[in-house]
């Protein structure tokens, strides 16, 4: 097993302690609509993690959502760029 195959294990505990509580646990990932910022939210929500997904290409995030079967009650996606707060402030 892989150091993947651990970290997985280890976020899938810890949302189980979570939703013991009444709600699984909740990440904030920026970068979300490809490379690792994606790789990172697939591993979340195959935790079982709520997911809150930030990207500058908003409808690419959300057509990904969508595909993994991602809906409102599991995944809020922003199309924003982190590096822009005027939209912020």
């Amino acid at each position: 097993k892989d150091a993947g195959y651990f970290a997985l294990d280890a976020l899938r505990i810890e949302a189980g302690r979570q939703a013991e509580v009444g709600t699984p646990p909740l990440v904030f990932i920026t970068g979300a609509s490809s490379g690792i910022g994606q790789a990172l939210a697939a591993r979340y929500a195959a935790a079982g993690w709520r997911l809150a997904l930030a990207a500058r290409r908003g409808a690419d995030m959300q057509a990904w959502a969508a595909a993994q079967g991602l809906g409102p009650g599991r995944c809020a996606v922003y199309g924003a760029d982190v590096a822009v707060t005027d939209p912020v402030s």
